[in-house]
């Protein structure tokens, strides 16, 4: 399916994808990683290796385990045993403990031989752990690559030497084994996401492609013969509770688990997450397991008689490349993450309890007379590369290891069977970790020989039982006692019982014959061996300064014995710990032995301090750390040049007390007596409470000091000098309350301003309704001058004239219009009225209006009905139909014009299409602003506002209009609309028939402050039949009888309201009478008060016709109603 270069390159692509993201986390500041740590620790805990991966489905459909067992012991010890997780952590953190074999040898009085017991268990038990890994990996590579001129033993080769490259780089980054490794960690937990992201990926493919859903699958199982066939041949006991048990086991007894949950850890307090986070993935991955197990064993051909190989074989099947690769990717994560954590805690293991101990006795440094704090020079970078080479030899020995065990083994042995196989050899180590915490305490004491009888019988009974049966041979032990059980629950029942048993029994008999006794064979007091012994750790004038000072307590020149042991064990015990420094103060040393201790123990002292020492020198905090007695045990060179120590002064030992004294005499402190602040100090620490504060020194320095306490007591504290940070913040505080005072002054300007804004905004409305008013008037009288004198009898040349004042005075009516349009619409007193509008109405009535000039100019126009609705302003959106249909009929000279609506998504476009001249792209911004015309146009095509109309009307009705054209061919004007449902049909009302000579009988009184305009209506009016009474103000108003209709005019004299007059002049006459208020002021807000009140609204200038149209409509309602018009003349 794929070329094993494809494979290779993916695989190297993708570890180096990990390695990269375990460098990026390795530089990730702690605090960041910390909350996501439980996260972090509960994905990699999952420990969903390359045997889970792929051998678990052929587990569940060849021993027809429903669930992994596995998987059920570790939910159960999770749920459960929480308690007695917690309880490891504690004890690991408390102890320091790097490895399972440390953490055990340190429970049995730290005995070494348990130690190298332990770690040689671990190392047998891993190694078939390790070479499953590598055959699972080296088979997708086979399998998938299908070609049989590959050698397995050669790809199989090829893996183990990338695999352990990569553990190598992993591994021996960090030499010290208690640093906490969070890029490694969030590799891991990286890689955990793929390898069930794969698996369910896997899953969801076979329910939602290869079967009908779960219920399709379920039924194809219940009716193979091939699952029937499996299910009988299955024996009795197939193991299943022996492998809950190992499970359990195996969360805290595996290397690899132990590493992950104890080590990398923060604390205890981080179960509690994992406990809740593992057993949710572990139930996800049980689902797809069983899915993809059966799936398999029904869907696949029958030659696929390998059901490990089902996570791979489905995706190749179906002939899926990317859901293969991913697959290929998951099972390369679930064995990469195995063999980099189980290699480096192996590594770790072997050279803490095997190598490093032989190799340091053998070793000839002296740092007796090295400075507290330092070591030899080179010697330190020495003992670190090293140690390194020491790992990466280990780790190289157990990759060749596990390449030879995956070559002795027989090529059809399951990768099932290599894990249990494992796991029974590993859980042998459960009984001395629970016995070592669980164990009562005034029971015999348990010994370290007993542990170690109890790993042997263990490791017995497994050689004999479990490891013939992985091998294809017999079971010894079942043999020997006729017994039909499963190899594993012999090593779980036998195996796990008789290891308990050698446990209690050897530990009792050691207790009979070599009693412990507590205080037994205690070396005498010897000052210079104490001496000498404390200058191995501290050096000479330390040494030498701890004993002067016990000399000056005691007051008599030479302190006692037990004061000179008590304070170096007090000493020491911050140093190598109490157990360690009570053996080598009290206990008798004898020759070579007692040298090769204290040579060991000074050594190793020496060079986790000299670690210790070269990282923190180099931190610009100052550091120092006390240890539960409250002394100083380590510093940098920081905090000596902070508070400016006395060389002398500065020593392992050192009461912390004396130093909170010394900077208290001096007013580092602050104000009151020293011993006060000593006391508070001393409290402070005891109570081992963080603290953060703020110091202010006498030299005006700040000091930032922070202290946490350690785990099983002392405390560390850094020191920060703020001092440059304080003075940023005050300058930026001086800073922040100028420009706050500089904001409100400015404020204060632009509310004035603001508030003349509005007075200017106030009195242009103003102006624009006077403006409108005194323009329209003249313009208003001269339309009805123009269309009285047009009923009357004229010649051709006066008719012709008049028809040109007529258009003349017409332009003029228009530009003032578009003009005030634009200013109203510019200072935001037009909104938009948005209802459902019906297209077709308004383009068809547009293009009626436009054909005329049309066919004038030997243009066609064409228009393309539709049945779109649109949400917008019928109102305004004529306007802008009309305008563009209008400004394409003038500047077309040939051609045509093309009318058309499309839809586009949820919105309709409104097009109008021509063949004019075109505009440049420069130009085609411009043209939207007032009295912008292109050139070569005659004068008589308008003033450059319709398009500039059209644009502001487009933005009141956020419908965007956009251009599109091409000099010499012609426009597109496309404006964007949205769509909307047709409104329901309505009956309309028939039209009445009109005739031009209808003559009106109606009186009438026109109210106005104009001469010239009444004039005119008595020339119009007359000229039509009308009783015409004009009045130019109030007093000539009320003077007059009730007509049968009033016309008023909304802007009076002297500031007053026509409507006002209006309802006046109804209440004085008695009557409602129809009234029509006309107004220049093109705004809505008179019309809308006008017809709030039942009236007629026209605008000036006014239209004959429509005046005209009005009148006959109310006299036709009047004689509809049985009222004449009123005969008298007025």
């Amino acid at each position: 399916m794929f070329s094993l270069t494809t494979l290779a390159a993916v695989a190297l692509a993708y570890l180096l994808l990990l390695f990269a993201i375990a460098y990026w986390g390795d530089r990730l500041p702690a605090a960041r990683i910390r909350p996501f740590k439980p996260l972090m620790l509960a994905l990699a805990g999952t420990y969903t290796s390359a045997w889970m991966f792929f051998g678990t489905p052929a587990q569940a459909v060849e021993e027809g385990w429903l669930l992994p067992p596995t998987f059920v012991g570790a939910t159960l010890i999770l749920v459960f045993g929480a308690p007695l997780l917690a309880r490891f952590v504690r004890l690991s953190k408390q102890q320091g403990s790097t490895s399972i074999a440390d953490f055990i040898s340190a429970q049995y009085g730290g005995s070494q031989w348990l130690a190298a017991a332990v770690a040689l268990l671990a190392l047998v038990a891993i190694l078939p752990y390790l070479a499953l890994q590598l055959r699972a990996v080296a088979d997708s590579f086979l399998f998938l690559a299908d070609d049989p001129r590959l050698n397995a033993s050669l790809v199989t080769g090829l893996v183990s030497v990338t695999l352990g490259a990569f553990a190598l780089l992993f591994g021996t980054r960090h030499i010290d084994s208690s640093v906490h490794r969070n890029g490694m960690l969030l590799a891991v937990a990286f890689e955990a996401l793929v390898k069930i992201g794969a698996l369910v990926a896997v899953a969801w493919f076979v329910l939602g492609s290869a079967f009908d859903g779960t219920a399709g699958l379920v039924r194809e199982v219940l009716a193979s013969e091939r699952v029937s066939r499996i299910a009988s041949e299955r024996p009795a006991d197939t193991g299943f509770l022996a492998v809950v048990v190992l499970g359990m086991a195996a969360m805290f007894c595996l290397p690899r688990q132990f590493h992950l949950l104890m080590i990398e850890s923060d604390s205890e307090r981080d179960i509690g997450p994992v406990r809740k986070l593992i057993p949710l993935y572990l139930g996800i991955l049980s689902a797809a397991i069983l899915v993809v197990g059966y799936a398999g064993l029904v869907w696949l051909p029958g030659a696929e008689t390998n059901p490990e190989r089902f996570v791979l074989g489905i995706p190749r099947e179906s002939g899926s490349g990317a859901l293969a690769l991913f697959a290929f990717v998951g099972g390369l994560s679930a064995g990469s993450s195995m063999v980099i954590i189980a290699t480096i805690a192996l590594s770790t293991m072997i050279a803490n309890t095997l190598v490093v101990p032989f190799w340091l006795q053998h070793m000839q440094v002296r740092p007796g007379r090295v400075r507290p704090g330092q070591a030899r020079p080179g010697a330190q970078g020495a003992l670190g590369s090293d140690l390194r080479r020491v790992r990466r030899g280990i780790i190289a020995v157990i990759m060749l290891a596990a390449f030879a065990f995956n070559e002795v083994m027989d090529t059809g042995v399951r990768l099932g069977t290599f894990g249990l196989l494992s796991l029974a050899l590993v859980a042998q180590l459960a009984p001395a970790m629970l016995a070592a915490v669980c164990w009562p305490g005034h029971w015999a004491r348990l010994r370290a020989g007993g542990a170690m009888s109890g790993l042997a019988v263990g490791a017995v009974i497994w050689s004999l039982s479990a490891l013939p049966a992985a091998l294809g041979g017999t079971d010894l032990v079942a043999g020997a006692l006729g017994l039909n059980w499963s190899p594993l629950s012999i090593a779980a029942v036998f195996g796990l019982g008789l290891n308990v048993l050698a446990l209690v029994l050897v530990s009792k008999l050691l207790d009979q014959w070599r009693p412990l006794r507590i205080g037994e064979a205690e070396a005498p007091v010897d000052r210079n061996r104490l001496r000498e012994l404390l200058a191995r750790f501290v050096g000479d004038a330390a040494a030498e300064r701890t004993f002067n000072s016990i000399d000056a307590g005691t007051g008599a020149g030479a302190g006692s014995g037990d004061s000179y042991r008590g304070k170096v064990e007090k000493i020491l015990a911050g140093i190598v710990g109490s157990t360690s420094a009570r053996r080598l103060v009290r206990q008798p040393l004898g020759g070579e032995v007692g040298a090769q201790t204290l040579e060991q123990a000074s050594a190793i002292y020496q060079f986790g301090r000299g670690l210790l020492q070269s990282s923190i020198d180099n931190i610009d905090q100052g550091i120092s750390v006390v240890d539960a007695n409250l002394n100083l045990v380590a510093w940098n060179r920081r905090y000596v040049e902070l508070f400016d120590y006395p060389a002398e002064m500065i020593y392992v030992g050192q009461p912390v007390a004396e130093l909170v004294r010394y900077n208290a005499s001096r007013g580092e402190c602050g104000p009151g007596a020293v011993e006060m602040h000593v006391q508070k100090r001393v409290e402070h620490l005891r109570a081992g409470t963080a603290y953060r504060v703020q110091r202010h020194r006498t030299d005006g320095a700040v000091l930032e000091i922070r202290g946490n306490p350690l785990p099983g007591g002392g405390f560390v504290t850094t020191y920060t000098d703020v001092s440059d940070y304080q003075r940023a913040v005050a300058e930026l505080t001086e800073v922040r309350d100028s420009l706050e005072q500089k904001v409100t002054a400015r404020t204060a300007e632009l509310q004035q301003l603001n508030s003349e804004l509005h007075a200017a905004s106030a009195g242009k409305t103003r102006f624009l309704a006077a403006a409108s008013h005194d323009l329209v008037q003249p313009l208003n009288a001269g339309r009805l001058f123009l269309d009285a004198l047009s009923a009357r009898q004229l010649d051709e040349d006066s008719r012709r004239l008049l028809g040109r004042a007529d258009s003349a005075l017409a332009a003029a009516e228009q530009l003032i219009t578009d003009m005030l349009q634009i200013a109203r619409m510019d200072a935001g007193d037009i909104h938009p009225k948005f209802q459902r509008v019906s297209l077709d109405r308004i383009l068809d009535d547009a293009v009626a209006r436009a054909r005329l000039g049309a066919e004038a100019r030997g243009i066609r126009l064409r228009y393309r009905p539709t049945r779109a609705w649109v949400m917008t302003d019928e109102k305004m959106l004529r306007r802008v139909v009309q305008n563009l249909l209008d400004n394409a009929v003038k500047y077309t000279r040939t051609g045509g014009v093309l009318l058309g609506v499309r839809r586009r998504g949820k919105g309709v476009s409104l097009e109008v299409w021509d063949t004019g001249s075109g505009i440049e792209p420069a130009r085609q911004q411009d043209i939207f602003r007032e009295f912008c015309r292109l050139g070569g146009v005659e004068r008589e095509h308008g003033y450059g506002l319709g398009l500039a109309t059209v644009e502001r009307l487009c933005r009141l009705l956020d419908s965007p209009i956009s251009l599109s054209s091409v000099p010499g061919r012609g426009s597109v004007f496309r404006v964007r609309l949205p769509a909307a449902s047709p409104a329901p049909a309505t009956r309309s009302r028939p039209a009445i028939a009109r005739t031009a000579g209808y003559e009106l009988d109606l009186s009438v009184l026109c109210v106005d402050n104009e001469p010239a305009i009444l004039e005119a209506m008595q020339a119009l009016l007359g000229g039509w039949g009308c009783r015409l009474e004009c009045a130019l103000g109030r007093e000539e108003a009320l003077a007059t009888p009730c007509p049968d209709l009033l016309l008023m005019d909304f802007h009076l004299d002297d500031d007053r309201d026509g409507m006002e007059l209006a309802r006046e002049l109804m209440q004085r006459w008695g009557a409602e009478v129809p009234c029509v208020i006309i107004s220049a002021e093109n705004t809505d807000t008179v019309k809308a008060s006008a017809l709030a009140c039942g009236w007629q609204f026209l605008q000036k200038p006014l239209r004959p016709a429509a005046l005209r149209a009005l009148l006959q409509a109310h006299q036709r309602e009047m004689t509809a109603a049985g009222d004449p018009p009123a005969t008298k003349v007025v």
